[in-house]
């Protein structure tokens, strides 16, 4: 059974800002490059919007030519946070809109498991969970016809260093299930653990447990690698 997200308590920020820049070694190969939609002044710009049990998140990203603008809406129901809504639009430098994609993730003609998130909102809540090690499963929402289960495990107190500090951190990566796709025997699974497409991720260990960097792909497995830093300020 799929874990779900805590609602964060105490007070968010109004907004936190991230530098984007490619991977410089990814694991992986893929159509879509990083180095060719960002250039050196890439970033995400991140607002949380908090009313009574209601949360939204905004992203803005900029990119070398135009941008990505997606909004999270989530409901905390019974101390866990709930997806219920995406709205996602691109934009080209000149501002028309090339994509458009809404959803609504409470309806009935596809149910979706509980302790589903949309994968691209990840890196920013799961510094919610709980600090104690331990490894969850949760349900990473593409589209209605892409919907997995990834693991995520918790790799303990570090440090890292940010814009030239070193900072306290607390590490996670999280990586698909590869039986929901095929099923395996044990040992295969084991044995497959290393070579599969991780996220890296370190957050803030005090409250609101802001994420600090994350390298990895900014979507599922074949989306382009990145890395996002936390900008001080």
């Amino acid at each position: 059974m799929a874990s779900a997200i805590p609602s964060p308590s105490g007070a968010l920020p109004a907004q936190l800002r991230y530098r984007i820049t490619p991977r410089p070694r990814p694991n992986f190969r893929t159509i879509l490059d990083a180095h060719d939609f960002l250039d050196t002044a890439s970033h995400l710009l991140l607002r949380f919007l908090r009313q009574e049990a209601k949360l939204g998140l905004q992203l803005s990203h900029q990119l070398a030519q135009g941008g990505i603008e997606e909004s999270f809406s989530f409901e905390t129901r019974d101390g866990a946070l709930v997806s219920t809504g995406l709205l996602r639009e691109v934009f080209e430098s000149e501002g028309r809109r090339i994509r458009h994609e809404e959803c609504v993730f409470d309806g009935t003609a596809i149910v979706l498991p509980e302790g589903s998130y949309p994968e691209t909102v990840l890196p920013f809540i799961l510094g919610w969970l709980p600090q104690d090690g331990r490894t969850r499963s949760l349900v990473a929402w593409t589209n209605d016809r892409f919907v997995a289960r990834v693991y995520v495990e918790g790799r303990g107190a570090t440090q890292i260093r940010i814009g030239g500090a070193k900072r306290a951190a607390y590490a996670l990566i999280m990586y698909p299930d590869l039986n929901d796709w095929v099923p395996l025997p044990k040992l295969v699974s084991r044995l497959s653990k290393p070579f599969l497409p991780k996220y890296q991720m370190w957050f803030d260990p005090e409250p609101p447990h802001a994420l600090l960097r994350f390298e990895g792909s900014q979507g599922p497995p074949g989306a382009p690698e990145l890395i996002l830093e936390l900008e001080p300020g």
